[in-house]
């Protein structure tokens, strides 16, 4: 579908503008004069435009779920409440997906179907959960899981957002302070101490080639750790192998690693206890789950699991034999295949590790904040010592 930006009239005679995906401009005139609006004129946008287009925020989504979990507990069908969303939500991506999903589901389809053709704003998750709540006939039971589950994202998110961006600020600010000093301040005193004529000690040689370095090569300073950054990306989008190693590296390192493992558990078993209260059989519960999880080794791990699920394996056993998940994982699994209550051990163990998440990331931040501050204050005394330090020497020299 393309997307086209128009003008038309609505029934009060008055010009209205949006965008909206059709296949062409008949078919974007015939959606407009459902809703009541008469196209005056339409132009097709470029690509680029419908890739930033497509884009939804997490609260527009959470907004949806809450919409059509009230609408459907209430008994209004599933055309009307997505009608509604069409006409009144004050997002213009919501309601031209909106529309396209309402003209989808007027035509016969499913509405697992008519999301799914929007997969840049409604993910694997979202679909396979509204699939299970056609096969079980529980949309209201469906969108309310589906609102916790996007919650407990936007949680999440705030959360690491808000503990990082002071530290953030900092070093940055850090690395401001750091150029200023090399490329202007030092040259300027090393003119001074050479006019001295005196001998320099090895610190105060390596403060001035490590300036007269930031000045003649700022650019492989400032560049240098983004391109990095970005060859390595790329090294691991390219090959899965590469990925796989970085990961493994990652989960290595002191402390950020088993902050990383607790939020990708966590994610885990919150995907699983979501897509298994939703009435999904185990096997899709962890191919769902899985496919949330961003670390290559974890996922290679949950990707076993399955396997041995699907050899007769129990999870328990299956998830164990990984060597991959804690023994709180294993044994909340344990006891929720005992019970028969699966979905509630994992939501244990997911508020365990959430807290314990939240717990970690304030850990680095507190951690950070001072050992950036003593950072600043070493490159300072460095400085210092390497300017007077050989001025007090010669001092000293004087008989």
């Amino acid at each position: 579908m393309a997307l086209y930006s128009y003008k038309a009239l609505n029934e009060e005679g008055k010009v209205v503008k949006g965008k909206i995906s059709a296949r062409n401009e008949q078919e974007l005139e015939a959606k407009l004069k459902q809703s009541s609006f008469d196209l005056i004129s339409a132009e097709e946008l470029k690509s680029s435009g419908v890739s930033f287009f497509n884009k939804a925020s997490l609260q527009d989504l959470i907004l949806i779920c809450v919409h059509l979990h009230q609408l459907e507990k209430a008994g209004v069908p599933i055309l009307d409440s997505i009608g509604d969303l069409k006409e009144d939500s004050d997002s213009q991506t919501i309601k031209n997906v909106m529309m396209d999903v309402h003209d989808s589901l007027k035509s016969g389809k499913l509405l697992s179907v008519a999301l799914a053709e929007h997969s840049k704003i409604f993910d694997n998750v979202f679909i396979s959960l509204v699939a299970a709540g056609e096969k079980t006939g529980s949309f209201a039971e469906i969108f309310g899981h589906l609102e916790h589950h996007l919650k407990w994202i936007l949680d999440i998110k705030t959360k690491i957002k808000k503990a990082t961006m002071y530290p953030i600020f900092l070093f940055f600010l850090l690395m401001g302070v750091i150029m200023i000093m090399m490329v202007y301040v030092i040259p300027k005193l090393t003119v001074f101490l050479l006019a001295q004529n005196i001998p320099l000690p090895f610190y105060t040689k390596a403060l001035i080639a490590t300036s007269e370095f930031v000045v003649n090569y700022w650019y492989v300073v400032l560049c240098g750790p983004v391109i990095f950054y970005g060859l390595i990306k790329f090294l691991c989008w390219a090959s899965l192998a590469i990925a796989y190693q970085v990961d493994a590296i990652i989960l290595k390192l002191p402390y950020v690693g088993l902050v990383i493992r607790k939020l990708e558990i966590s994610r885990f078993c919150h995907f699983f206890a979501l897509t298994y209260k939703s009435g999904m059989g185990i096997l899709e519960c962890l191919a769902i789950a899985g496919s949330v999880v961003q670390n290559h080794v974890l996922k290679e791990s949950i990707e076993a699991a399955k396997t041995g699920v699907s050899e007769g394996q129990k999870i328990t056993n299956a998830l164990k034999a990984t060597g991959q998940f804690p023994s709180l994982v294993i044994r909340m699994f344990k006891v929720g295949e005992n019970s028969g209550n699966l979905d509630g051990s994992l939501q244990n163990v997911n508020h365990f590790y959430d807290q314990e998440v939240n717990d970690a990331v304030n850990g680095i931040v507190s951690f950070l904040q001072p050992a950036l501050t003593l950072v600043m204050g070493a490159i300072l005394g460095w400085i210092t010592i390497s300017v007077f330090g050989p001025v007090y020497a010669s001092f000293g020299g004087i008989k």
